[in-house]
């Protein structure tokens, strides 16, 4: 969802759109990091996973069962990344 517009666009942050809102879920890198890189990358934090959301960046949790967040997201088709490999969608940009 996000990723694939956001490769067209070198010369903007991954996340531009008004409608680019990422929730982070789990421990990972901390959630307070994590969603100042999504604001760095140009995109809106939320707290909540609802059909306004683009991306959720959620760490695996320690018992493998997937967060309430994770479920709520694949209900509404919404993206799931680690922590890790959202770092990585938005790394080339925040350099």
């Amino acid at each position: 969802m996000g990723d694939a517009s956001c490769a067209n666009r070198p010369s903007q942050p991954p996340l531009v759109h008004l409608s680019d809102r990422a929730v982070t879920s789990g421990a990972g890198q901390g959630r307070d990091a994590m969603n100042a890189l999504i604001e760095k990358s140009g995109g809106r934090a939320g707290s909540g996973v609802s059909a306004r959301t683009t991306i959720l960046v959620s760490a695996p949790s320690a018992s493998g069962k997937p967060s309430s967040k994770a479920v709520k997201a694949a209900e509404l088709g919404v993206e799931v990344l680690t922590p890790e490999a959202f770092a990585e969608l938005v790394a080339d940009h925040l350099t």
